[in-house]
């Protein structure tokens, strides 16, 4: 099972997204800005719930916050216990309630102190990516994770269909499926297809050292005989260096180069 990120999990207002599909998760830095599906309180047992819209009043009793958690999340009436506001989501559990109103990370201090999450409250955990699949219209097998899909997918050819919070870049859906994947050798056979685009001549380049800056250090291991082993891209000329990355935050290929050596310095 992956577990989200930032201390356990992330709480998004009315304006975030928490994703439909139970395998997406926010893996590490830099990470998608998406709440968690699958928060647990280990107190009550219960599987959080949230309803977008909506604030709670902070006065709530036990009894308060059960009745609350019973309702079907659609039937809520504006009551002495919540009120609808169009930038907040209320999150309860039987035993505990919150509302956030600017993403946060589920037990962070200082700027959440006025409104804490429950104590007791961490990510249940997501499943990994099984295969096959047919993951936003792209059709994923064990033969299906190679070079040409990986070229088609930088080049942003596919998928047709994508989630709104992965960002324009292609490549983050490649970073996506790299942390999601049940299989890690296939993980692994996904970076080496990415290697394959880390050269001078090819347009995917910026895509390729997007993907080997936000995968974990130990996996952009062919990242790295590329640019410190062999000097693919020692040579590149001037030109290429300072030209610009095609998405945000629109960093020279050089940057992007430099990035990933220092994680290796």
């Amino acid at each position: 099972m992956h577990v989200c990120a930032h201390d356990g999990a992330l709480l998004v207002n009315a304006a975030g997204i928490i994703p439909e599909a139970p395998e997406d998760f926010v893996w590490p830095e830099p990470s998608p800005s998406i709440g968690c599906s699958h928060l647990v309180c280990e107190r009550c047992g219960a599987h959080v719930r949230s309803v977008s819209g909506w604030r709670t009043s902070g006065a709530l009793g036990a009894a308060d916050i059960s009745r609350l958690f019973s309702l079907d999340l659609g039937a809520w009436e504006p009551t002495a216990l919540a009120t609808r506001d169009p930038v907040a989501r209320a999150y309860l559990c039987r035993c505990g309630a919150v509302e956030v109103t600017f993403p946060r990370a589920l037990h962070e201090g200082g700027i959440a102190d006025d409104h804490p999450a429950p104590v007791g409250w961490h990510c249940g955990g997501h499943p990994p990516l099984r295969l096959p699949i047919l993951l936003d219209g792209v059709p994923l097998d064990a033969s299906s994770i190679d070079v040409e899909l990986v070229g088609r997918i930088l080049r942003g050819e596919a998928p047709s269909v994508r989630p709104t919070w992965l960002g324009p870049e292609p490549a983050e859906w490649l970073v996506r499926l790299h942390y999601e994947l049940a299989d890690r050798a296939l993980a692994a056979t996904l970076a080496q297809g990415v290697a394959a685009f880390l050269a001078p001549e090819r347009p995917e380049l910026a895509g390729a050292l997007r993907f080997f800056t936000a995968i974990p250090r130990g996996a952009a291991e062919p990242a790295r005989s590329r640019l410190v082993g062999s000097g693919a891209l020692a040579a590149m000329s001037p030109a290429l260096a300072e030209s610009r990355a095609p998405f945000p935050p629109n960093w020279s290929i050089g940057r992007l180069v430099e990035r990933l050596r220092r994680r290796w310095a």
